[in-house]
């Protein structure tokens, strides 16, 4: 099957359908070549006050198509926290995510991923000491991480992905993945 990138969604499906099915990094061990045919479904969950965890399960792509309440509940759950202040977010970020989590479902465990930013108003980018120009202002990057991964293999399943950019940050304990140009950096 020929996959032709008409778009950056199935430039992405097609380059990580493909990295999946054929990869022998010890990444991709376990593959299952009806990953990206199947409804892409989300686990998250985030901190939202000091002590406070919201947590989610939703499908927010399915038979060609956005799932509606699904991809509106990944959205505002992905919301600038300090501002209380949602967009909706970049459906290649979120099959990003998608491909992260299917890697952990496919080595024998499915894991939640853990969002420490989502999107963010340009008061609290500043307050985090963001880029003015910054994806997470526009919904289209998230700081992650997946508990009992390490930053390094997070960071490079996501560049194995080829979905945009890819920031390791293991001082922190996470890695940014955005919709963007493909480059990474490490801090």
């Amino acid at each position: 099957m020929e996959c032709i990138p008409l778009d950056r969604r199935r430039f992405l499906t097609c380059t990580a359908g493909a990295l999946i099915a054929t990869c022998t990094d010890p990444l991709f061990a376990r593959t299952d070549p009806h990953f990206w045919e199947r409804p892409r479904r989300l686990w998250i969950k985030t901190e939202v006050r000091k002590g406070v965890i919201e947590e989610i399960s939703e499908t927010y792509w399915a038979n060609d198509r956005v799932v509606w309440p699904g991809y509106l509940a990944i959205c505002r759950l992905m919301r600038d926290v300090r501002a209380d202040a949602a967009v909706q977010m970049s459906t290649t970020l979120l099959d990003i995510l998608y491909g992260m989590q299917g890697w952990t479902e496919m080595n024998g465990r499915r894991k939640v991923i853990a969002l420490t930013s989502g999107y963010r108003t340009k008061p609290t980018n500043e307050a985090v000491g963001g880029k003015g120009d910054s994806r997470h202002m526009k919904g289209a990057a998230a700081d992650i991480f997946i508990p009992g991964v390490s930053v390094a293999d997070m960071g490079k399943l996501a560049q194995h992905l080829r979905g945009g950019g890819v920031g390791f940050y293991p001082s922190k304990g996470v890695v940014h993945v955005d919709d963007g140009d493909l480059r990474s950096w490490r801090s």
